[in-house]
């Protein structure tokens, strides 16, 4: 008799724990809502609010795998059974799902497809800013969206920086600035048959990129063209300026290029003269004031063009 009452209250001790317990372990527990952002408090999908989850995930080293846990490996659902990919959150302006994953979610333009690789680069840059004259945002845009190019064909990110094949590949969660290594082939190219090697640098301090092919490093170019990375007011576009004179904005080169009525007999300020490429005109024209480049996609693009076709510097 003794040794069932002692059963029975102990089985009534051990309960009383397990309950107290549960109680205790439940005050930590979200509630679990049909409203997503409830579960991790309030301000999680407001960019405005110190409890953003772009800002949680920052603080966490950019662990945003960290996601997938509750939202499934494509961020879809999973167990959280909410899918971060919908208009409102994870999705571009027109209202199609995009990955979280997408380079334009954290750089660029958020409202832009995810494909779109010119809104991968700045603004917005990783702290939001938007204007050119920070270094973060810069001329990007200038020099990836061909209707903004000034004088020369679209660049692909890879030409300045090393562009990581997925979100979490190594070096690419790092100290910001992002680094600018010039991995593309285009800023190195050398010309005049190997005898001029640009040698590419970008200096943060000044914003100056120099020795760069894309910007006078070439043969007859001007070799001391430094143009200033985060300056987009136009003052640096002038023809003239990688060839020929920056101050007139004359772009006749000089060292072995033709010079002077004798050496060649047209008018050598018409450039279209003899820079052409078959099916796409002249490279630039002249109105006799102004020089004005046509055709982008053949010019700064590691050849030069001449009568309609084109050739290795």
């Amino acid at each position: 008799m003794k040794r069932e009452r002692l059963s029975v209250v102990l089985i009534i001790l051990l309960m009383t724990i397990l309950v107290i317990s549960c109680s205790d372990l439940k005050k930590d527990l979200p509630t679990a809502t049909s409203a997503g952002p409830d579960i991790h408090g309030q301000g999680w999908t407001d960019t405005a609010s110190g409890n953003f989850h772009g800002k949680a995930i920052q603080m966490d080293g950019w662990n945003i795998a960290a996601c997938k846990q509750c939202h499934g490996p494509q961020y879809t659902g999973g167990s959280a059974n909410v899918s971060c990919e919908h208009s409102g959150c994870h999705a571009d302006g027109s209202g199609n799902p995009k990955s979280p994953e997408s380079c334009n979610t954290c750089h660029g333009n958020f409202l832009a497809a995810g494909d779109d690789t010119a809104s991968w680069a700045p603004p917005k840059s990783l702290s939001n800013a938007t204007s050119p004259s920070i270094h973060s945002v810069g001329t990007h845009q200038q020099h990836l969206v061909s209707v903004l190019m000034v004088s020369g064909k679209k660049v692909e990110c890879k030409e300045c920086h090393v562009v990581p094949a997925t979100v979490s590949a190594s070096g690419h969660f790092g100290a910001s600035p992002a680094e600018v290594v010039f991995s593309g082939p285009l800023a190195s190219l050398k010309t005049n048959n190997g005898a001029v090697v640009p040698t590419p640098s970008y200096d943060l301090t000044s914003g100056k990129c120099n020795n760069s092919y894309c910007h006078g490093y070439f043969k007859n170019g001007n070799y001391s063209n430094t143009p200033v990375w985060n300056v987009a007011d136009g003052s640096q576009k002038k023809c003239g300026s990688c060839h020929g004179n920056p101050v007139t904005g004359n772009p006749l080169p000089g060292g072995s290029h033709p010079s002077a009525p004798q050496d060649f007999p047209l008018a050598l300020n018409y450039c279209d003269n003899c820079h052409s490429t078959s099916g796409f005109g002249p490279i630039a024209t002249y109105d006799g004031t102004t020089w004005t480049i046509q055709d982008k996609a053949h010019h700064i693009n590691g050849k030069f063009s001449l009568y309609d076709a084109e050739y290795p510097f």
